[in-house]
């Protein structure tokens, strides 16, 4: 069976094990990023992230799902904010 690049353990290689049909085109890579994108702003780290989808390196996982926002923005704001006042 051929996968992308990256996806070749974990859940979601488990689950492509099981059903490689849905992944191309249908819900499950729908879900797939919105698994990762929430966990990713909701604190879960990278490396975890990257296991879960099954991805050879957390590279491939921050180039897909890392990217800036207006609220990380202003959190990492806050952050030196509070650190250069304590």
């Amino acid at each position: 069976m051929t996968r992308t690049v990256g996806c070749s353990g974990g859940f979601l290689g488990r689950v492509l094990d099981r059903d490689p049909l849905s992944y191309f085109g249908g819900p499950l890579i729908s879900s797939h990023h919105t698994m990762a994108s929430i966990a990713l702003r909701n604190g879960t780290d990278i490396a975890t992230v990257s296991e879960q989808l099954g991805h050879a390196d957390t590279g491939i996982t921050a180039r897909t799902y890392l990217h800036g926002s207006k609220e990380s923005d202003r959190a990492a704001a806050d952050v030196l904010d509070i650190a250069l006042r304590g």
